[in-house]
């Protein structure tokens, strides 16, 4: 990640109190942020397949990789 969240930089080991913490330094409602965050993680796995199959009929027909970064 670019950013923190709450104090952390890995998404891996960020967890809910982090992402209060960081709306309550972005003076933004915890209770918002986290409807917000919900919400796109629902939309991801249908946004993620959609990309996925504009890439392939685009010509494009890498192998999406399922390793993580050690970032």
């Amino acid at each position: 990640m670019a950013m923190k969240i709450g104090s952390k930089y890995k998404f891996s080991e960020v967890m809910v109190q982090h992402c209060e913490r960081f709306a309550t330094e972005a003076a933004l409602s915890p209770a918002q942020v986290k409807k917000r965050i919900l919400d796109i993680a629902k939309r991801l796995p249908d946004l993620a397949g959609a990309t996925q199959a504009m890439f392939q009929r685009q010509g494009n027909h890498h192998t999406p990789s399922t390793t993580r970064s050690s970032r």
